[in-house]
């Protein structure tokens, strides 16, 4: 047994107890948490959708059980996508690591995206404020 993290995007205007029944009837008591994000503008449309619901779910489970999973969510037409991790992987373990630098380098770049934008509209309110002279 290993643990997954299973992550699903789903129809906004999906029940999540069907979702839930559904990964509780192939995972069965190898669920360990089933988590509601939240839901969610998407960078793109799926299905004509610009917003969907975020699922987490995290399991100790089977290898085999996971494909089934994987599988029956690849037919079902309310789930739209789905990852699923072995966290017990050493691979999984060092995604980690580099997830972490990325949130690094993601908060440092937000901030001089937003100290740049603060610099052009002082030098545009400057430049108006001449103008109206």
């Amino acid at each position: 047994m290993a643990n997954y993290e299973i992550m699903l995007i789903v129809d906004p205007k999906e029940d999540l107890k069907t979702v839930e029944g559904l990964v509780k009837e192939v995972l069965g008591s190898d669920v360990k948490s089933f988590e509601k994000m939240d839901k969610t503008e998407l960078a793109y449309e799926i299905n004509g959708s610009t917003t969907a619901q975020y699922v987490l779910v995290n399991a100790e489970t089977t290898g085999p059980k996971v494909k089934e999973l994987t599988r029956i969510v690849n037919i079902t037409k309310s789930i739209w996508r789905q990852l699923a991790i072995n966290l017990d992987t050493e691979r999984a373990k060092d995604s980690w690591k580099h997830m972490k630098k990325f949130e690094e380098f993601k908060a440092r770049k937000t901030a001089e995206r937003q100290a740049a934008r603060e610099a052009y509209l002082k030098q545009k309110e400057a430049q108006n404020n001449k103008e109206a002279k």
